[in-house]
C-alpha cells in the first residue's frame, strides 16, 4: 500500500511540475542561459556560500537531489566541484538542466527520477548529497530519503542541506490577503499531505488552475532524527532570518523569525 501511495504522489507532482515549468522558463530560462555563460558564475550567495567553501566542495563528486533546473549544481561545478550529477522528477527541468549545461560547457549529468529510485549503481559513489531550498515539502518519506542519501555517499561523506524553515509552513504567505504576514494559519504538526491545486509558478507569478500536487510538512525533530537514524552523524545546525522561500517577505525584518536553515551531517 505505502508504495502505491508514494508512486501516487510521485506521479501527481511530476505531472504539476511538468505544466509549471513552461510558465518559469519564460521568466528566467533566458537569463540563466546568459548568466551561466560567464565562466565561473554561481547562484549561491551567504550563508550558504560559506559552508559550501567551508566543506570545501572543490574536488568533490556531488549528488544534487530534487535539482530542478540544475543551476545550484551548474554553480557547485564552477566552485571545482569534481564529477556532478542532478537529479529531478520533472522532465521539463531537466531538459532545460542538460540543454544550459551543453550551451554553456560546463560538465554535469542530470538523471530525470524519481529520487527514491535511484539506481542501486550510484551508491557510495559521491562525497556530497547535496538539498537546496523547496525540496524536502515535496518528499513524504524523510526515512527512505535519508536512508537513500546514506547509501550515496562513500565513507566520511557529507550530507548538506540549505532549506526554507519549517516555520514558514504555518504562517500566511505573502499573496494570503486575508492574513496578516506573521499570523500562525496552519497546525505544524500535520501527518496528511496538502493538496494544493494553484498553479506553482513562484517564479513568473502567473495564477492558474494547476493539476493537484502533494506537498508534506516536516517537523524540524522530524527532519533531524530521520538523518540520526539513517546512521548520520550530525556536524551543524544553523538557523537564519533569511527568507529563502520568498514568501514571507511581508514579514517585518526586525522579527528575526527562523525562516531558513542549514544543516551538515557526516557519514
Amino acid at each position: 500500500m505505502k508504495k502505491k501511495v508514494h508512486q501516487g504522489y510521485t506521479e501527481a507532482n511530476r505531472l504539476a511540475w511538468n505544466e509549471a515549468m513552461p510558465r518559469h522558463q519564460a521568466v528566467r530560462k533566458e537569463y540563466w542561459d546568459q548568466q551561466f555563460s560567464t565562466p565561473g558564475f554561481m547562484v549561491q550567495k551567504d550563508p550558504e556560500l560559506s559552508l559550501l567553501r567551508s566543506i570545501p566542495v572543490a574536488g568533490k563528486d556531488i549528488i544534487h537531489i530534487c535539482c530542478n533546473n540544475g543551476v545550484e549544481l551548474l554553480s557547485l561545478k564552477n566552485m571545482g566541484a569534481s564529477r556532478c550529477l542532478g537529479v529531478d522528477i520533472s522532465d521539463l527541468a531537466i531538459a532545460e538542466a542538460r540543454d544550459r549545461a551543453e550551451l554553456c560547457h560546463i560538465d554535469v549529468e542530470f538523471l530525470c527520477e524519481d529520487v527514491f529510485r535511484i539506481p542501486s549503481g550510484l551508491e557510495q559513489q559521491f562525497d556530497l548529497v547535496y538539498f537546496t531550498v523547496g525540496a524536502l515539502t515535496w518528499l513524504h518519506d524523510l526515512e527512505s530519503l535519508f536512508q537513500k542519501s546514506y547509501d550515496l555517499l562513500r565513507e566520511h561523506g557529507m550530507l548538506f542541506i540549505y532549506e526554507q524553515h519549517p516555520l514558514t509552513y504555518i504562517l500566511a504567505e505573502d499573496d494570503d490577503q486575508a492574513h496578516k504576514p506573521t499570523e500562525i494559519v496552519s497546525s505544524y504538526f500535520v501527518d496528511e499531505p496538502y493538496i494544493g491545486r494553484e498553479g506553482i509558478d513562484y517564479i513568473g507569478g502567473t495564477i492558474y488552475q494547476g493539476l493537484p500536487n502533494y506537498q508534506f510538512t516536516h517537523t524540524v525533530s522530524k527532519i533531524i532524527n530521520s538523518i540520526i537514524q539513517a546512521g548520520f552523524q550530525l556536524k551543524e545546525f544553523n538557523e537564519y532570518p533569511d527568507d529563502i522561500s520568498m514568501c514571507c517577505q511581508g514579514i517585518p525584518p526586525d522579527l528575526k523569525l527562523p525562516l531558513s536553515y542549514s544543516l551538515l551531517a557526516k557519514k
